[in-house]
C-alpha cells in the first residue's frame, strides 16, 4: 500500500485501487477518520465510487508515475487529492497499460460491469472481482486484542476481566470508539525520541518484546517488533495496574519460544533479563 505519514508518525493509507492476481482489484482506504460512525462502511463505499467517477473523466485528471523496483509490489492507482493520482508499477510498460486503461475507459468499465478488460488481471476471462479493505482501524483493533490477550495470559485474568477495560473490549469487538484513544502506532519514529529512548532496554536483537507497565498511572502495553517500538496500547485511564509492577515477555521468533518476566514474581530475574550489565556490576 502507498501511505502518507501523519504528524504522529502513523502511516495512513491513501485511497487506492490495487491490482491483484485472479482478476481481483482491491480498493483500500482508511476509515479510522470515521471511527465510531455506524455509517463507516457506506462512507468507504461512497469514497470508492468517487474514485471511479473521477477516473471516468480522463481530461480532468492529473497523473504522476512512480516505479517500484520491489517485485512483490502490486500495480496500483493511488488518489492523493481530488482528481490527482499516482500510477504505481514495477515497469514503464505496466504504467503505460494502466494509463491506457484509464484513458480508454476500459478500467472504469471493468469496475462497473465486471468485464475482464482491465490491465494486469491475468489471462483468465473471468469477471473482474472487486472488494474493499479498510485499513489501520483493523490493524489497531488487532494490536489492541493482542494487548488484551497478553494481559490475560501474563498479567492476570482478573485484571483482563476488569470493567475498566470495557471500552477497550468494545473497540476490539466492534471498532466503536476513536482508535487514537487506545492505540499509538510508533513505527517510523526517530529512535532518539524520549519515549523510545526510555524504553530502549526492551529492544532485544533476535526477539519481539511485549511489555505491560502501570508506571505513570494509566496502564499501557508496549510492542517491540524486531527490536523496534511498534505500538503502544493504552488499556484504561484508571490506574488498575500497580505502578511498580512490570511484566514483559521475550519472543524468540527463530526458535518460536518465549519467556515471561514479572517484577512481582521475581524482580531479580526481570532485572537480569533486561539489565544484565547492572547485575554483573552488582555481583562484582
Amino acid at each position: 500500500m502507498s501511505v502518507r505519514v501523519d504528524p504522529r508518525d502513523r502511516p495512513i493509507p491513501f485511497p487506492q485501487l490495487i491490482f491483484l492476481p485472479s482478476n481481483q482489484i482491491r480498493f483500500v482506504t482508511d476509515t479510522s477518520r470515521w471511527s465510531g460512525n455506524p455509517q463507516a462502511e457506506s462512507l468507504g463505499l461512497k469514497e470508492c465510487e468517487q474514485v471511479i467517477a473521477e477516473l471516468s473523466d480522463f481530461s480532468r485528471l492529473r497523473l504522476k508515475r512512480s516505479i517500484y523496483l520491489e517485485s512483490r509490489a502490486q500495480p496500483a492507482i493511488v488518489r492523493s487529492a481530488p482528481e490527482r493520482y499516482l500510477l504505481r508499477g514495477s515497469t514503464e510498460e505496466t504504467l503505460n497499460e494502466i494509463e491506457s486503461s484509464i484513458r480508454t475507459g476500459k478500467l472504469v468499465a471493468s469496475l462497473t460491469t465486471g468485464k475482464s478488460d482491465a490491465p494486469m488481471i491475468g489471462d483468465s476471462r473471468e469477471k473482474v472481482r472487486m472488494d474493499i479493505a479498510y485499513e489501520l482501524g483493523s490493524y489497531a483493533r488487532a494490536i489492541a486484542k493482542s494487548a488484551m490477550n497478553f494481559v490475560c495470559a501474563a498479567v492476570g485474568r482478573d485484571l483482563a476481566r476488569s470493567p475498566d477495560l470495557d471500552a477497550l473490549r468494545t473497540f476490539i469487538n466492534t471498532g466503536s470508539g476513536d482508535l487514537q484513544r487506545f492505540v499509538n502506532f510508533c513505527f517510523g519514529q526517530d529512535a532518539s525520541t524520549q519515549a523510545t529512548a526510555a524504553l530502549g532496554f526492551l529492544a532485544r536483537p533476535g526477539y519481539h518484546t511485549v511489555f505491560a507497565s502501570g508506571s505513570g498511572g494509566a496502564p499501557n502495553v508496549f510492542f517491540f517488533l524486531y527490536s523496534r517500538l511498534f505500538a503502544i496500547v493504552k488499556l484504561s485511564n484508571s490506574p488498575i495496574l500497580a505502578h511498580d509492577r512490570q511484566v514483559a515477555a521475550l519472543f524468540d521468533y527463530r526458535s518460536q519460544t518465549h519467556r515471561t518476566f514479572d517484577t512481582r514474581r521475581d524482580p531479580r530475574e526481570f532485572v537480569q533479563a533486561f539489565f544484565p550489565d547492572a547485575m554483573a556490576n552488582a555481583s562484582a
